[in-house]
């Protein structure tokens, strides 16, 4: 609940007393999150650092105009989906995110296979979420990735908490059948999306 909080009090900064180190603050906390978001969506580190610095500029422009925000975080992920969408309309192009899987050194041969097991795993999964409409991509990635709680993403996709349950059940049990089409067994892909 201190995050809650910590937010609520953030936003009031912001909004009331135009504080442009609340808003700092609140960047330091958000900006990973937002740039992973973005990253998910456009597939290349320079275009989600520039689309995420936009977001932030946009965001804090839009509390400068506006006192009726009452969830920074719910906002400023609304934001970052218009400027992604902003981003494919001004370039048309179909193209969708890559695979976000970092390389690590391992030392030993067993450790080496295991890791490589897993990452081709995952790559599997990444690409079946690859084909899921825009929306079930969106929940899938709030929820299992940035750790949204319900309410947030209610907020954010701006509909009752029952709808998102519902579009979160249908994006997995689309996501299941995807994987299960591709050949992975049910319980490695719950063990990678969840």
């Amino acid at each position: 609940m201190t995050d809650f909080f910590t937010d609520k009090l953030l936003l009031y900064k912001v909004q009331r007393q135009r504080d442009a180190e609340a808003y700092g603050e609140f960047y330091d906390r958000y900006v990973s999150r937002i740039y992973r978001f973005i990253y998910f969506k456009v597939s290349s580190a320079p275009e989600a650092e520039d689309l995420t610095s936009e977001v932030f500029l946009k965001t804090w422009q839009y509390l400068q105009d506006h006192t009726d925000v009452r969830n920074l975080v719910a906002l400023t992920y609304r934001v970052a989906r218009n400027v992604v969408i902003d981003f494919y309309r001004q370039r048309k192009d179909n193209a969708s995110f890559e695979e976000v899987i970092e390389t690590e050194d391992v030392s030993d041969l067993g450790a080496l296979v295991k890791n490589l097991e897993q990452k081709q795993d995952s790559q599997k999964v990444l690409a079946a979420v690859r084909r899921l409409k825009s929306e079930y991509r969106d929940i899938i990635l709030f929820r299992y990735v940035d750790g949204l709680s319900m309410d947030e993403i209610s907020a954010i996709l701006e509909k009752s908490k029952v709808g998102s349950r519902v579009l979160l059940h249908r994006a997995m049990k689309t996501l299941r059948q995807l994987i299960a089409n591709n050949g992975i067994a049910e319980s490695s892909a719950n063990e990678k999306v969840k």
